[in-house]
Order: C-alpha cells, then sequence, then structure tokens
C-alpha cells in the first residue's frame, strides 16, 4: 500500500490501509510533508509508533548533494534561493521547519517528554555502572503491567514485565531479579530499590522489607519536598528527580527497541495550577482520554528518584554510591 499526501489522510484510512497489508509480506510505503503536527501522519512519525520513520530535509535533495539527477527532475526539486528566504525569516516559521527541514512544529507545550529528547535517549550511548537499582511499578490482575526497571547511572533497561499476577507472585519476581542481578555483578546484596508504594505496591514494599531487602518508598500521592512549586510527590518525581529533565540534560539512555516505553513518555502531559504549581497528569486522567497507564514509565522515573533506605543499608554500604548520581536522604 502506498499513501501519498498523507498528512491530509483521516485515521480511518489508515486503518483501512494496515488491514489491507496484513499478510505476512504487506507492506505500507506513506509519503508526505509533515505540515500538520496535529493530523494522523504525526502520530505514526512518533517513536514508539511501530513505524519506520525516515526524515528528508531540503538539504537531503540532489540540489545540495550533488547527486546527478536528470535537468527535468533537478528543476522541479525545491531551489535554494527559497530555502535560504525561509532561512532568513526564522528558524521557527513552520514552513521552514515543514517544508525544508522536514519536521512537525511542536505546537503542545503541555507534553512532558518531548519527542525529539526520546529519540536523543534513545540513540545515546552512555556507561554503566554495574550497581544496580530498580524502580518497581505495582499492578495487579487489570491490564497494567507490573514493571521493574534497570538502572546503572544514566542507563536504563526494563528487567522484567508481567501482567495479571498477584502482588506476592510480583515479591517473588523482584527478588529473582534481585538474585540475578547481584549475582552477574559479583555482589553480595548491593542491589537497591525503589517501589511505588501507593495503592498495590504498599503490600509488595511491606513484604520486601519483611524480607530485608534494601528498598525505599516512592509514594507519589504525599506532599512535595518543594510543595511550592509542585501539587504532590509524583508531580516532583516524575519532572525533577526523573523524567523530563534527565531528558532534556541528555542524562539517560533507553532502549531504542522498547517501542511501549517511548510511548509512554511521549502520552504524559503536565499543566500548571492557579497557584504556579506543576501538576503531571495522573493514570486515573490518562485513562480517561483513552491513553494506557504509563507503567514503564512510571518505573522508570522510580528507578531515578531519591528514596531513602533502611538504616541497616546506610551502614553496610557507607561511602558508595548506588548508582551514580543517585543520592538518598538516609545518607
Amino acid at each position: 500500500m502506498i499513501i501519498d499526501e498523507c498528512v491530509g489522510v483521516p485515521a480511518e484510512l489508515w486503518e483501512a490501509a494496515e488491514s489491507f497489508a496484513s499478510n505476512k509480506a504487506g507492506v505500507i510505503l506513506a509519503v508526505g510533508k509533515p505540515t500538520d503536527p496535529n493530523s494522523h501522519f504525526a502520530e505514526v512519525c512518533k517513536p514508539g509508533s511501530g513505524w519506520q520513520v525516515q526524515q528528508i530535509s531540503a538539504y537531503d535533495t540532489p540540489v545540495y548533494t550533488g547527486e546527478p539527477v536528470p535537468e527535468d527532475i533537478l528543476e522541479n526539486l525545491v531551489d535554494p534561493s527559497w530555502v535560504n528566504d525561509m532561512k532568513r525569516k526564522a528558524f521557527t516559521d513552520p514552513r521552514y521547519i515543514a517544508r525544508v527541514l522536514g519536521e512537525f512544529q511542536k505546537v503542545s507545550n503541555d507534553s512532558l517528554i518531548q519527542p525529539d529528547w526520546i529519540e536523543a535517549a534513545q540513540k545515546r550511548s552512555l556507561p554503566r555502572t554495574r550497581k544496580p537499582h530498580l524502580g518497581i511499578d505495582v499492578a495487579r490482575f487489570g491490564e497494567d503491567e507490573s514493571v521493574i526497571m534497570q538502572r546503572e547511572g544514566s542507563w536504563a533497561r526494563v528487567a522484567w514485565v508481567g501482567h495479571k499476577l498477584s502482588t506476592m507472585a510480583t515479591v517473588g519476581h523482584i527478588t529473582q531479579t534481585k538474585k540475578k542481578l547481584n549475582a552477574e555483578a559479583g555482589l553480595n546484596d548491593f542491589v537497591t530499590m525503589a517501589v511505588d508504594a501507593d495503592g498495590l505496591g504498599a503490600g509488595v514494599y511491606d513484604r520486601l522489607i519483611e524480607l530485608g531487602h534494601s528498598v525505599g518508598e516512592i509514594r507519589g500521592g504525599k506532599a512535595a519536598t518543594e510543595p511550592d512549586d509542585f501539587i504532590n510527590a509524583r508531580s516532583e518525581c516524575v519532572l525533577e528527580s526523573s523524567g523530563a529533565q534527565c531528558f532534556e540534560r541528555g542524562d539517560i539512555n533507553i532502549d531504542p527497541h522498547d517501542d511501549q516505553l517511548a510511548k509512554q513518555l511521549g502520552d504524559i502531559k503536565w499543566r500548571m495550577t492557579s497557584k504556579g504549581r506543576i501538576a503531571v497528569e495522573t493514570k486515573d486522567e490518562m485513562r480517561k482520554r483513552g491513553v494506557p497507564s504509563p507503567d514503564r514509565a512510571d518505573a522508570l522515573a522510580y528507578a531515578f528518584a531519591h528514596v531513602d533506605l533502611p538504616v541497616g543499608d546506610v551502614e553496610s554500604h557507607a561511602g558508595e554510591s548506588i548508582t551514580g548520581d543517585l543520592m538518598t536522604k538516609a545518607w
């Protein structure tokens, strides 16, 4: 299937095209100018959409590369004088961004993590510390995922994911994951954890403490450490301690093959309250607008969040850093 001028093609026709190309050898080629950031074409060009995206700017054409092409074709390609005219006006001119650079203009300022930050994090190469710290988001018998995110310094990957499990079964998987990582790193019980201890996660956290694990709790519904700036601890955690700022600074490397994580990161929105505090969208708010729970993205945030560890763990690892720049109040 070939879709041309696809920025003007509605979502229903994209779905029809996908059904025609549902056989094993089926392929869809979609070509168009990124002139409408609210189009379905813009959605399929985002990280995690499952589509392979090839961006072609005016500077990639034979007019600039010098690639030999017939003269009649060259005459119909973008003219350098027009490109220069667009460039002189402004780099933020929508026509320059879409028709020259071949990019969608960023019109949504309520997205917490911008698509280009996510793409950069997927392509970035950062060293692993070999001192694992786990961020854990807990689900139960619904459609949401229970996720263990493994962080080593600025490097992060999903270590385990499960569906429709009891909280005690989840504890078992956490324990096995920890044993495996300790063995791989040649360490003796060094792996630490941060668990979402609101709601279903409370039982998981309590049981991990009872079993003697090095685990801190994340309580997103509590007051933020900077209450004048954030509406609650989750907003502070997702934005400041981990999420957007790590991506914006370039301090994070994520799995380039994890489309679900990329999509979830791009789906999270934020807003400013009347009191000037930042509120990151809740899972319930996301579900109301038809977006699945960002379980992997939340686990990633917990893996980077600041947590308190039990006093015994502080004594046994005094002078050492858990995961690169991760700091705990207990230390």
